[in-house]
Protein backbone atom coordinates (compact mmCIF):
# COMPACT_ATOMS: atom_id res chain seq x y z
CA UNK A 1 0.00 0.00 0.00
CA UNK A 2 1.90 3.26 -0.82
CA UNK A 3 1.47 6.12 1.56
CA UNK A 4 -1.44 9.10 0.66
CA UNK A 5 -0.28 11.84 -2.06
CA UNK A 6 1.70 14.72 -0.45
CA UNK A 7 -0.27 18.26 -0.72
CA UNK A 8 0.64 20.51 -2.96
CA UNK A 9 1.74 23.12 0.23
CA UNK A 10 2.45 22.80 3.34
CA UNK A 11 4.51 24.22 6.31
CA UNK A 12 7.62 22.10 7.23
CA UNK A 13 9.25 22.34 10.97
CA UNK A 14 12.70 21.71 12.02
CA UNK A 15 11.88 18.24 12.86
CA UNK A 16 11.09 17.97 9.19
CA UNK A 17 13.74 19.65 7.69
CA UNK A 18 16.61 17.92 10.30
CA UNK A 19 15.08 14.89 8.87
CA UNK A 20 15.71 16.06 5.11
CA UNK A 21 19.68 16.14 5.94
CA UNK A 22 20.55 14.09 8.98
CA UNK A 23 20.83 10.58 8.57
CA UNK A 24 20.04 10.45 12.46
CA UNK A 25 17.22 12.32 12.25
CA UNK A 26 15.59 10.86 8.90
CA UNK A 27 11.98 9.94 8.71
CA UNK A 28 9.84 8.27 6.29
CA UNK A 29 7.69 11.63 5.93
CA UNK A 30 10.55 13.74 5.72
CA UNK A 31 12.40 11.86 2.87
CA UNK A 32 9.05 12.27 1.21
CA UNK A 33 9.23 15.87 1.09
CA UNK A 34 12.71 15.89 0.24
CA UNK A 35 12.04 13.81 -2.24
CA UNK A 36 9.12 15.76 -4.08
CA UNK A 37 10.49 19.22 -2.80
CA UNK A 38 10.87 19.87 -6.28
CA UNK A 39 6.91 19.85 -6.79
CA UNK A 40 5.98 21.25 -3.50
CA UNK A 41 5.90 24.88 -2.47
CA UNK A 42 7.72 24.85 1.36
CA UNK A 43 6.85 27.03 4.04
CA UNK A 44 8.47 27.81 7.30
CA UNK A 45 8.63 30.91 9.61
CA UNK A 46 11.97 32.83 9.63
CA UNK A 47 12.59 31.07 12.89
CA UNK A 48 13.42 27.79 10.97
CA UNK A 49 16.52 29.18 9.64
CA UNK A 50 18.14 29.60 13.44
CA UNK A 51 16.80 25.99 14.52
CA UNK A 52 17.95 24.57 11.55
CA UNK A 53 21.34 26.00 12.39
CA UNK A 54 20.52 25.34 16.00
CA UNK A 55 20.34 21.49 14.95
CA UNK A 56 23.51 21.70 12.95
CA UNK A 57 25.80 23.41 15.69
CA UNK A 58 24.26 20.31 18.36
CA UNK A 59 25.22 17.87 15.98
CA UNK A 60 29.04 19.13 15.73
CA UNK A 61 29.18 19.73 18.66
CA UNK A 62 28.29 16.37 19.90
CA UNK A 63 30.18 14.87 17.25
CA UNK A 64 27.88 13.61 14.75
CA UNK A 65 29.44 15.85 12.00
CA UNK A 66 32.79 17.03 11.34
CA UNK A 67 34.14 20.53 9.94
CA UNK A 68 33.48 19.43 6.35
CA UNK A 69 29.59 17.83 6.99
CA UNK A 70 28.87 20.75 9.21
CA UNK A 71 29.60 23.27 6.51
CA UNK A 72 28.18 21.08 3.46
CA UNK A 73 24.59 20.64 5.60
CA UNK A 74 24.48 24.54 6.43
CA UNK A 75 25.04 25.31 3.04
CA UNK A 76 22.33 22.74 2.12
CA UNK A 77 20.06 23.96 4.25
CA UNK A 78 20.21 27.68 3.58
CA UNK A 79 19.65 26.44 -0.68
CA UNK A 80 17.13 24.06 0.04
CA UNK A 81 13.86 25.78 -1.89
CA UNK A 82 11.91 26.73 1.58
CA UNK A 83 9.57 30.49 1.08
CA UNK A 84 10.09 31.92 4.57
CA UNK A 85 7.01 33.62 5.80
CA UNK A 86 7.71 37.41 6.47
CA UNK A 87 3.87 37.79 8.57
CA UNK A 88 3.80 37.73 12.23
CA UNK A 89 1.33 37.66 14.65
CA UNK A 90 1.75 40.57 17.90
CA UNK A 91 3.93 39.33 20.82
CA UNK A 92 0.25 39.66 22.72
CA UNK A 93 -0.57 36.99 20.49
CA UNK A 94 2.28 34.81 19.95
CA UNK A 95 2.61 34.27 24.20
CA UNK A 96 -1.47 34.21 24.73
CA UNK A 97 -1.88 31.68 21.84
CA UNK A 98 0.67 29.77 22.31
CA UNK A 99 -0.06 29.55 25.94
CA UNK A 100 -3.51 28.44 25.03
CA UNK A 101 -2.44 25.64 22.96
CA UNK A 102 0.06 24.43 25.33
CA UNK A 103 3.01 25.01 22.95
CA UNK A 104 6.37 27.44 23.37
CA UNK A 105 6.33 30.12 21.00
CA UNK A 106 8.87 28.68 18.75
CA UNK A 107 6.08 26.02 18.18
CA UNK A 108 3.00 28.36 17.76
CA UNK A 109 5.23 29.80 14.60
CA UNK A 110 4.83 27.18 12.91
CA UNK A 111 1.23 26.36 13.92
CA UNK A 112 0.30 30.23 12.82
CA UNK A 113 2.44 29.99 9.78
CA UNK A 114 0.01 26.78 8.76
CA UNK A 115 -3.32 28.33 10.11
CA UNK A 116 -2.69 31.97 8.38
CA UNK A 117 -1.29 30.31 4.56
CA UNK A 118 -4.40 27.36 4.68
CA UNK A 119 -1.56 24.60 4.43
CA UNK A 120 -0.64 21.06 6.68
CA UNK A 121 1.73 21.50 9.30
CA UNK A 122 4.44 18.73 8.68
CA UNK A 123 6.12 18.23 11.62
CA UNK A 124 7.17 15.05 13.50
CA UNK A 125 6.62 16.98 17.42
CA UNK A 126 3.82 15.02 18.87
CA UNK A 127 2.82 18.03 20.83
CA UNK A 128 3.13 20.51 18.18
CA UNK A 129 1.20 17.85 15.93
CA UNK A 130 -1.36 17.10 18.60
CA UNK A 131 -2.00 21.27 18.95
CA UNK A 132 -2.47 22.05 15.78
CA UNK A 133 -4.92 18.69 15.41
CA UNK A 134 -6.86 21.15 17.85
CA UNK A 135 -6.75 24.17 16.18
CA UNK A 136 -7.99 22.86 13.40
CA UNK A 137 -4.55 22.94 11.38
CA UNK A 138 -4.24 19.81 9.09
CA UNK A 139 -0.79 17.87 10.30
CA UNK A 140 1.29 15.29 8.42
CA UNK A 141 3.63 13.06 10.47
CA UNK A 142 5.03 10.37 10.79
CA UNK A 143 2.75 8.59 13.90
CA UNK A 144 4.82 5.46 14.69
CA UNK A 145 8.09 6.84 15.03
CA UNK A 146 9.60 8.07 18.61
CA UNK A 147 13.23 8.78 18.12
CA UNK A 148 15.41 8.42 21.47
CA UNK A 149 15.87 12.00 21.25
CA UNK A 150 11.69 12.59 20.90
CA UNK A 151 11.46 10.55 23.77
CA UNK A 152 14.04 12.51 26.07
CA UNK A 153 12.55 15.75 24.95
CA UNK A 154 8.61 15.10 25.24
CA UNK A 155 8.66 12.75 28.07
CA UNK A 156 6.93 13.68 31.33
CA UNK A 157 9.10 15.18 33.71
CA UNK A 158 9.24 14.20 36.81
CA UNK A 159 7.01 15.71 40.08
CA UNK A 160 9.14 17.56 42.62
CA UNK A 161 8.15 16.14 45.74
CA UNK A 162 6.74 19.36 47.85
CA UNK A 163 9.42 21.63 49.63
CA UNK A 164 8.81 21.67 53.02
CA UNK A 165 9.26 24.74 55.39
CA UNK A 166 12.72 25.17 56.73
CA UNK A 167 12.95 25.75 60.14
Amino acid sequence: MSAPALPSALVVDCSIVAGMFLADEQSPLAARIRDASADLTLYAPRLLRVEFANVALMARRRGRLDERQFVALLSQGAQFPIQYDSEEPSLVEYAESAYALGLTSYDYAYLDCARRRRVPLATLDRNLAAAAARAGVPVLDDPGRVTETTAIVYAARPKRAPRTARR
